[in-house]
């Protein structure tokens, strides 16, 4: 059987209780507030950049230090607007950590291979 977790930080709860605590359920909501009020401009932000950079690199591959311009601009997007599908999952709190975290490796990789 599986046991009910917080949806912020993850910890069993109990059946009838969504959080554990007063600060999980603020947090979350949070959370879940930034997400509606942002999530058509990170789809727009995320959606334009992959659309410009898959015409940029079909018509003009000799320019590839745009795209890795544009791949900064998508890791810069995830570090400020950390929305995933793993909420459920993984709980709000570890679901922003791994976001950023991931954000983070991959500005860190574009700014290493930025003179190759």
């Amino acid at each position: 059987m599986k046991m009910k977790r917080c949806k912020y930080c993850h910890k069993i709860v109990s059946e009838h209780l969504d959080f554990c605590s007063h600060d999980c359920e603020k947090m979350a909501k949070l959370y879940f507030e930034r997400w509606n009020k942002y999530k058509f401009l990170f789809s727009v932000i995320i959606g334009g950049v992959l659309i410009f950079m898959i015409g940029q690199t079909i018509f003009f591959p000799e320019y590839v230090f745009v795209s890795k311009i544009l791949v900064m601009i998508i890791g810069l997007t995830l570090f400020i607007f950390p929305f995933g599908n793993t909420v459920d999952s993984l709980g709000v709190k570890n679901t922003v950590m791994i976001i950023r975290g991931l954000s983070v490796i991959l500005m860190i990789v574009t700014i290493i291979f930025m003179n190759y």
